[in-house]
């Protein structure tokens, strides 16, 4: 959910905020992708993304916690987290590829 939060927070300002919710299958797991309209990530986000500090958001309060927290979590689960521009919205794309487990 924080991803959508995310994805909310980032249309705010946008004449027609718009946010998609993508899920499907992928080779041994499950694909979630979240796409907004809004401004996207710079090149620098996208080269350091998943570094603690770096943030979007400086002006508006971001930290640079949650995107850094949210790859820790996916690394250690052994599922996957992304960035991209997103080619449905323009804006920005986070999928989480959530791995099936063996038990």
């Amino acid at each position: 959910s924080n991803l959508i939060d995310n994805a909310v927070q980032a249309t705010a300002g946008q004449a027609n905020p718009k946010v998609v919710v993508e899920i499907d299958t992928v080779d041994h797991g499950v694909s979630i992708a979240v796409h907004d309209n809004g401004p996207g990530f710079s090149d620098d986000i996208l080269q350091s993304a998943g570094q603690r500090g770096v943030t979007s958001r400086g002006d508006a309060g971001g930290h640079g916690l949650g995107l850094a927290h949210a790859f820790e979590m996916a690394e250690k689960s052994g599922d996957t987290l992304e960035i991209s521009t997103s080619k449905t919205l323009a804006g920005a794309c986070v999928r989480y590829i959530v791995r099936a487990k063996r038990a």
